[in-house]
């Protein structure tokens, strides 16, 4: 018999639901797919509505089944009606197994998401998903699109969705951490409050599927040295005398676990890296962190090469003296852009990093900051921006107005004790200092408070 109805989405009752079987959920990416959810037909509202347990089947004789097997769990699925798409689900499970009635093929999701869950037929429209497509074809019941264009669909029919909400997360991590993985060295730069040190978390826990013991974490400061660093001499105490002992510093321990566990991404993270003296610090490791010269082929005797015991011998095989960084271990810095001390910063140490910038605007939408604070953080900046001497690295951050939860909303209070303050620093030896307060002031309060305050709850 000739099946004209080529695939649907409907209830398949199970006596077994709950033993449906889910694939693992470390999937890296997200793959997005566009099924074909059937020619019209005078029932096919009736056939959608209500759906319990949803799953989007083919049959066995539908030509041109397309990309099928490429659909894993975590991925998502849009359903495509016409020339529209009415829905999308994030993928739990599929297979192919075949009922007696022909039906097979079936991508099981946690729940469809309609564009308009009292029309079915309702959607948005496709343009552009012939250009989009990567595997499948035109004609292919199931075929596999771009994660842009999928993000894009995903936010037309439902922006407010949970599942939208994180997949946008994953997809803003996922581009840091190819920049990261491609470069091995990165650095987070941006004004005060962007956010850089807690992206820097962010980024590292994906890198290291959330393994705490994978993410290393130091601050940077004037008094830090090659010592706490690399390895030096500490003082220790033996049978009432003092004496010194030769201890490896916190990189060099870190990078000593890495290579014991070679399968593992190893994170670690310089806080303000800019605030000490770098060439000082990393000494031979100059070397060794760029990104050509990772492991053995970038390995160097470190200052305290002849001196080495079994505790603080790095790799057995090489002998005692030697220490390389691992392939497997990533190095984000943070620091901020006004900060002094960055005109300091080692030009050659700079070429062994991949510099990003986090704007403030983008660290509002990275917090997700109510629009009452965009607007106000928006006005300060163009404020600070229109000031002789200032610019965008001056700029204030969304971190500041995560601070609104201490004092109940209060957007006086977070003028008053911590925005007035740093921004008098910044005025501080300009001429119309005053002047120049009192303009950012007004910028911040904005004249249309009250109708904002109002329109805001």
């Amino acid at each position: 018999m000739k099946v004209h109805f080529h695939c649907l989405f409907y209830v398949i009752a199970r006596q077994n639901a709950e033993a449906i079987k889910k694939w693992e959920d470390n999937i890296v990416s997200r793959k997005f797919f566009i099924g074909s959810a059937g020619k019209p037909g005078k029932d096919y509202i009736e056939r959608c509505i209500g759906i319990d347990n949803p799953v989007h089947v083919i049959h066995q004789g539908a030509e041109s089944k397309g990309v099928f097997c490429n659909v894993i769990p975590k991925s998502i699925i849009f359903l495509r009606y016409n020339s529209c798409l009415v829905a999308y689900g994030e993928v739990t499970y599929s297979d192919d197994d075949t009922d007696e009635d022909g039906w097979s093929y079936r991508v099981y999701v946690k729940e469809w998401i309609f564009f308009d869950k009292s029309n079915p037929r309702k959607g948005v429209q496709r343009y552009g998903i012939d250009k989009a497509t990567i595997e499948g074809g035109k004609r292919g019941i199931i075929k596999e699109i771009n994660s842009e264009y999928g993000l894009t669909k995903m936010k037309e029919i439902d922006p407010h969705s949970s599942l939208y909400q994180e997949i946008k997360e994953e997809i803003f991590m996922e581009n840091y951490i190819k920049i990261l993985e491609s470069n091995k060295n990165i650095i987070l730069t941006g004004a005060p409050g962007t956010g850089k040190t807690f992206l820097a978390k962010r980024i590292a826990k994906e890198m290291t599927n959330n393994d705490n013991e994978c993410i290393g974490f130091v601050q940077f400061h004037p008094s830090y040295d090659y010592t706490d660093f690399v390895e030096g001499l500490r003082p220790i105490k033996k049978d009432d005398s003092l004496g010194f002992e030769l201890k490896n510093g916190v990189f060099k321990d870190f990078c000593k676990t890495a290579i014991n566990n070679i399968d593992k991404r190893y994170v670690f993270i310089i806080d303000e890296i800019n605030r000490g003296e770098i060439s000082k610090i990393f000494g031979e490791l100059f070397f060794s962190i760029d990104p050509g010269y990772r492991g053995e082929e970038g390995k160097v005797k470190t200052q305290y090469a002849n001196i080495q015991s079994d505790d603080t011998v790095f790799d057995d095989d090489l002998g005692e003296g030697w220490f390389y960084v691992p392939k497997n271990v990533y190095i984000i810095g943070t620091m901020n852009d006004i900060d002094r001390s960055v005109e300091s910063f080692d030009f050659a140490m700079r070429r062994r990093f991949t510099w990003i910038e986090i704007t403030a605007e983008e660290s509002a939408k990275n917090m997700n900051l109510p629009e009452r604070s965009k607007g106000r953080m928006k006005a300060l900046n163009d404020a600070i921006s229109k000031i002789e001497g200032l610019n965008a690295s001056y700029h204030i951050g969304g971190a500041y107005f995560l601070k609104l939860k201490e004092y109940d909303n209060d957007y006086s209070k977070l003028w008053e004790y911590h925005l007035q303050p740093l921004l008098k620093e910044y005025l501080r030896g300009m001429p119309n200092a005053a002047e120049n307060m009192k303009k950012l002031e007004k910028a911040y309060k904005l004249d249309h408070e009250t109708s904002t305050d109002e329109n805001n709850g």
